[in-house]
């Protein structure tokens, strides 16, 4: 279940099958309309962001490199998940990585000798907009 947002944000909601919990999500695809995903869903009830292909990118890892906005810089082993179709590109927590991208008007990655470039905005009202359920696992760690 998704819906236009700001910008070509989409936004929607998914149910996991297991727990029956329902979470929104947001994605926003490159520029010129290349296969590649700015994703901002949840995992273990937190904002989680990460980019998403169409097919497999290798197996493991993957040199890449990022900047938002006129930034620096930031060149990166990303690992890539179980698929191999996702990577979370950023360098440091997944607050850190939706925070900037809350705050920035571009993104700009490269993998391996592809390059991608997101337009960001409405960013900051698409990520306020993300509920995510506390997962079970953060609860039971929570009240330890």
């Amino acid at each position: 279940m998704a819906s236009p947002s700001s910008a070509a944000w989409i936004e929607g909601r998914s149910r996991d099958p297991l727990t029956h919990r329902i979470d929104s999500y947001a994605t926003l695809t490159a520029r010129a309309g290349v296969p590649v995903k700015i994703f901002i869903g949840c995992r273990d009830g937190q904002i989680f962001p990460e980019i998403h292909f169409l097919a497999r990118v290798g197996f493991r890892q993957r040199a890449t490199t990022y900047h938002f906005d006129n930034g620096s810089v930031i060149p990166r082993l990303a690992p890539l998940c179980d698929d191999c179709e996702r990577v979370f590109l950023w360098d440091g927590e997944a607050a850190d990585a939706t925070a900037a991208i809350r705050r920035a008007k571009r993104l700009h990655m490269r993998i391996e000798k592809a390059s991608f470039e997101f337009d960001l905005a409405g960013a900051e009202k698409v990520v306020r907009g993300i509920k995510c359920k506390q997962s079970l696992q953060t609860a039971l760690q929570r009240a330890q």
